[in-house]
């Protein structure tokens, strides 16, 4: 018996898809495709994706169609059943989108949240490295002094090398999107630094979405999603073509700032 027959309780949609409006926040969400670098067959093991394949960085996975989405975003903190039972660990994070999102949110698809958040404990980078050794392979588009970051940044926290030198934003280095710009004479080539910065986030749904059924009716998708930093450690450099900006409805200036999400 169901939990509507037991206690005799109708679902209510449409205080439910309410509550998603009233509550919800909007996200970027974009689908997770395989990248032609991989495999013919998904049963062949012997070769995987290629390590400085273009399209996809190695990962095996391209990212396309986004568009903005509503949804409930609770930290698995709510939900410890899923930490017990293995799905989940500290800092993921739960989506529920409206009930009739179509296409729904699929395997490794990737979420973007449009609002700030610090990155964990921050980022360690070692000054050039995406310029010189084995990086030079893999076309990061980077000068001479810039780093990469893992997201697009939207403010410096801290900024500390090696040697316990700190360094200030606006005056040793400037953020730029996905990079971080030094001043030439601020920090030698291949010193270690970690910086702490407040940026775009993004979430891996690296689960298979959950249905929710009841009575075989749609009560929609909970999405387990995972901070792409932690989930995969490559980098994708994507753009939003011109068909995908019309159907966002974006204007320019947002245009401008969903793609420093996106690239």
């Amino acid at each position: 018996m169901s939990f509507k027959r037991s206690i005799n309780v109708e679902w209510d949609y449409t205080k439910q898809e309410d509550f998603i409006s009233d509550r919800g926040t909007e996200v970027v969400h974009e689908m997770g495709i395989a990248c032609t670098c991989r495999p013919t067959a998904s049963f062949n093991t012997a070769h995987s994706p290629k390590v400085y394949c273009p399209i996809c960085g190695g990962y095996g996975f391209i990212y396309r169609n986004p568009r903005r989405v509503e949804g409930l975003l609770v930290g698995i903190t709510q939900s410890r059943m899923l930490v017990m039972s293995g799905y989940a660990i500290p800092g993921d994070c739960l989506f529920s989108p409206h009930l009739k999102l179509d296409p729904a949110i699929g395997d490794f698809d990737r979420i973007t949240f449009t609002h700030p958040q610090p990155l964990n404990e921050g980022q360690i980078i070692v000054r050039g490295e995406g310029t010189k050794g084995d990086d030079r392979s893999y076309p990061l588009g980077l000068q001479t002094n810039e780093d990469r970051l893992f997201y697009q940044a939207a403010k410096a926290l801290h900024c500390e090398d090696e040697f316990g030198k700190v360094y200030k934003e606006g005056v040793d280095f400037e953020l730029k999107g996905r990079v971080i710009c030094w001043d030439d004479s601020s920090i030698p080539i291949n010193t270690r630094y970690v910086l702490k910065y407040e940026g775009y986030l993004e979430w891996i749904a690296f689960v298979g979405p959950f249905e929710r059924r009841d009575r075989a009716e749609d009560l929609g998708q909970k999405v387990l999603l995972r901070k792409r930093h932690v989930a995969v450690t490559t980098q994708h450099n994507l753009k939003l073509t011109a068909e995908d900006k019309a159907k966002l409805g974006l204007d320019e200036n947002a245009i401008n700032n969903l793609e420093g999400i996106l690239v």
